[in-house]
């Protein structure tokens, strides 16, 4: 199998036996992906922008680039794996047929279509170009902007509808990692008929029993406890990222914001934690979110309860719901503002506390001396007091009453040691 797989990564499509050329997908169907054949496609094929200037990049990630492409006259998104980040290209391949198995399989208006997919010289998929960008840039990243409440229903809908196809199959396929980036937006018009696909199947896995594949384990705040805690599980696992996507519609930030560890995150979940759900959420949603992200697996609901519950949710009052969604949104912005000029004043005071003491001692020594410098310049036209060592400003009169009175001391310390003299004699003449 392994000869097998260098051909087709070298681009060979036949390998001899005995002499005769045959068939590598009559050989080894599975690893030549026989039962795709019909989507491969050259690279070439594809016209991808290459200069700096045209180059877009529709999203990265830790295991494959997104890029936009033509193909036939069509815009396409075309997702490349990265190998390098496998460890080998067979692993690689292993993956990306993994992968393409799945996703070729799913055939729903909620899940993007596959064009085409490339073996050489990148493993790429060539898939359906979804135009509005991520759901996560739409409700984090544009936090502010106001999502009208049918549009919010209309995506949790499609959702919805998508993930109960998936856990419909026999068997059924567990996702395994949604979460906001992993969904696209197709459509903002909430009377379209579908807003929101589902993306990324690449650790998608079909449900014949209870998975105990904890390899693929990556961001916690989207994790159900069962995973994080490495026990078994099932697509259950969706149904409790569904409730995190909910809640963060509502809160319009990512769970678990102010943690930096994953560990401490994951420590909350496992305690059975969970955000504060806003006040405002509506209470149809608040019971989607508080029974979809429920610690026990098994008391979690199908989709098909989450629907009906959707269905309530457009009954309700959707005027008075985005009225209070503006107050969040506007309290929101207050505090974000408050909260920036904080963290200015305080990354200021973290520079003034690393200055080192060099730095800080030279500071005080360069402005003693333009101190003293400063304190020499403005003894210009002052004399010294010599018997008080205190320098005084003298104007011309006073010298002049200065200079009497410094005679007048002179002349009478001079007639005070003749007296003294002459007593001093008188003395010596009548012993």
């Amino acid at each position: 199998m392994k000869k097998i797989e260098e051909l087709l990564l070298e681009g060979h499509s036949n390998i001899q036996v005995d002499g005769e050329d045959i068939s590598l997908e009559e050989v080894a169907p599975d690893i030549a992906l026989a039962d795709f054949r019909e989507l491969k496609i050259q690279f070439s094929d594809l016209l991808i922008p290459t200069t700096e200037k045209d180059d877009e990049s529709l999203g990265a990630g830790g295991f494959a680039i997104v890029k936009i492409a033509t193909y036939k006259d069509m815009q396409v998104a075309v997702k490349i794996i990265k190998e390098e980040t496998y460890g080998s290209r067979q692993e690689a391949f292993k993956e990306f047929r993994h992968e393409v198995s799945i996703h070729a399989n799913l055939e729903h208006i909620t899940i993007p279509k596959i064009h085409g997919i490339c073996l050489t010289p990148n493993f790429c998929l060539v898939l359906e170009y979804i135009p509005h960008g991520s759901l996560d840039k739409f409700i984090v990243k544009d936090k502010y902007q106001i999502i009208p409440y049918n549009l919010i229903i209309k995506i949790l809908e499609d959702i919805a509808k998508g993930l109960k196809y998936m856990h419909s199959l026999k068997p059924p396929i567990a996702h395994l990692d949604l979460k906001p980036a992993n969904v696209m937006l197709h459509n903002l018009d909430p009377k379209s008929e579908v807003c929101a696909k589902i993306i990324d199947f690449g650790t998608s896995r079909q449900c014949t029993t209870l998975l105990k594949d904890f390899n693929n384990v990556d961001n916690p705040r989207w994790l159900a406890p069962e995973r994080i805690g490495r026990h078994p599980y099932n697509e259950a696992v969706d149904t409790f990222a569904y409730g995190i996507i909910c809640w963060e519609f509502m809160a319009r930030e990512r769970p678990w914001n102010n943690i930096e560890f994953s560990v401490d995150i994951e420590a909350k979940v496992l305690a059975g934690e969970r955000e504060p759900i806003p006040d405002h959420t509506p209470l149809v949603l608040k019971d989607i979110i508080v029974n979809c992200w429920a610690q026990d697996q098994l008391t979690r609901p199908n989709f098909t309860w989450v629907l009906d519950m959707l269905e309530k949710l457009k009954q309700g009052d959707i005027d008075l719901y985005e009225e209070m969604a503006k107050q969040v949104i506007v309290k929101k912005m207050e505090e974000d503002e408050r909260k920036k000029k904080e963290d200015e004043i305080k990354k200021e005071l973290e520079k003034l506390h690393e200055m080192k003491w060099e730095n800080l001692l030279e500071a005080v020594e360069d402005k003693a001396k333009e101190e003293r410098s400063q304190f020499h310049s403005s003894l210009s036209g002052i004399e010294l007091d010599k018997s008080r060592n205190i320098g005084i400003p003298v104007s011309r009169s006073d010298k002049v009453i200065l200079k009497k009175r410094t005679s007048q001391r002179r002349r009478l310390n001079s007639s005070t040691k003749k007296k003294t003299l002459s007593e001093k004699d008188r003395h010596f003449t009548i012993l």
